[in-house]
């Protein structure tokens, strides 16, 4: 079998942009990921890079934090933060993050798990700008999540 698909050609210019999911918002920044799963750093990167943000990544919490502050200190904190919840014998999103915001109040967060969401603190969305991403997700999901978190920082 042979397919053809015609596309009808692109009119005006071409904005190098990307529009989040309802077409109203351009989404970038730059943004740090902390896993223990280097095939999830992989993944979310290439999904955080097809919606137009950078990103560094670590594998511990130790190592998001010293990150974290260096670039804050530095003047460059970070849009938000990508935190999976628990990393085999290191410190877990949570604890991260309580570290981070004794330094930044303002801080963002998208908690990231593959276990249920009933372990999240339901306070702790009131404390802290925080969402959680149920793994695994999608690109639209994760896209869903980011607007959540910066309407709720508006």
């Amino acid at each position: 079998c042979l397919f053809e698909i015609l596309l009808p050609a692109a009119v005006g210019e071409l904005n190098d942009q990307v529009v989040n999911a309802s077409g109203e918002m351009p989404l970038g920044g730059h943004v740090l990921i902390m896993d223990d799963n280097p095939d999830i750093i992989k993944m979310l990167g290439s999904m955080l890079n097809n919606l137009g943000f950078t990103f560094n990544s670590v594998e511990n919490g130790e190592d998001a934090a010293d990150l974290y502050l260096k670039n804050f200190r530095e003047g460059s904190a970070y849009l938000f933060c990508i935190f999976d919840l628990t990393v085999a014998g290191g410190m877990g999103g949570f604890e991260c993050a309580d570290y981070i915001l004794k330094y930044d109040p303002e801080a963002n967060f998208i908690f990231s798990s593959g276990y249920s969401s009933d372990m999240l603190n339901p306070g702790r969305n009131k404390e802290v700008n925080s969402v959680f991403l149920h793994k695994p997700y999608t690109l639209a999901e994760l896209t869903s999540a980011i607007e959540r978190l910066i309407i709720s920082q508006a």
